[in-house]
């Protein structure tokens, strides 16, 4: 069983929150694990990382936010809280205990996530996109996304694990090398968590963790726009057959880094 608080006494988690991947799902469970109070949530908190007290900032044992790796990366209006310099920055002033970053990620066929996207926040009129779906097909809004060049489907997934605007592959894989002991495709959230909790002796039991997910089923996308998506997101595609495909090693990986 982990020593919880050497582990996270010289140990921090990260997880990069990347939006309609199933990241809320796996949050939930990620604080299940370690506990409530010990997790730092950008999109809830009231105070700035860097605002917080020498105690506060000893005491967690995860961050979680809408952040990309790099500090190079603008953050967007919605993720004020984050960016990778910031985390960097707090956790390795002298004052404060050094924490290694472990990082963490759930990925997700950038198609289907997609459509995820636009069922989620066609129901949600204080959602900061709500504006740019209402009213329109599924259809439509992607033939809108493409023609602006809209980050959202833009391989936005490869640029939030790389760090990079336009990372080549290779950028991806030796960020995944570097920085993360653990990405997942959304499906198997569950058997991710539950190898967590195994390890750190959780006690804790995943089966059907689904937060944040919408009602709303359109899923037509028509032939044409489905080809130009394709094509935009090509590289997002191969990290996320690349995440299903290398899940069992980072299942190892992950059960490596929390044993020690």
């Amino acid at each position: 069983m982990l020593n919880y608080n050497n582990f996270f006494y010289q140990n921090i988690l990260v997880h990069t929150h990347i939006a309609k991947a199933a990241g809320s799902s796996f949050l939930f469970g990620l604080t299940k694990i370690v506990g409530e109070e010990y997790v730092y949530d950008g999109r809830h908190a009231e105070k700035k990382l860097s605002d917080l007290s020498n105690q506060e900032i000893k005491k967690l044992r995860l961050i979680s936010g809408h952040f990309h790796l790099s500090k190079k990366i603008s953050i967007p209006v919605e993720d004020k809280f984050f960016s990778h310099f910031l985390i960097n920055r707090i956790l390795l002033k002298p004052k404060h205990v050094y924490k290694k970053k472990l990082y963490m990620c759930t990925l997700r066929d950038p198609i289907s996530r997609f459509i995820s996207f636009y069922n989620f926040v066609i129901e949600r009129p204080s959602h900061p996109a709500f504006g740019s779906v209402v009213g329109k097909s599924l259809d439509e809004v992607v033939s809108d996304y493409i023609k602006k060049e809209h980050p959202k489907i833009k391989n936005s997934q490869c640029m939030a694990v790389s760090g990079k605007k336009a990372p080549s592959f290779k950028d991806v894989l030796d960020a995944l090398s570097r920085y993360y002991i653990l990405i997942t495709p959304y499906f198997q959230v569950n058997e991710a968590l539950n190898a967590m909790s195994r390890v750190m002796g959780a006690d804790k039991e995943f089966n059907d963790v689904k937060i944040n997910v919408g009602k709303t089923k359109d899923d037509y996308i028509s032939d044409k726009n489905r080809k130009h998506l394709m094509k935009l997101t090509a590289l997002d595609q191969k990290l996320y057959h690349y995440s299903v495909e290398h899940f069992p090693r980072f299942i190892r990986k992950l059960e490596k880094a929390l044993s020690r």
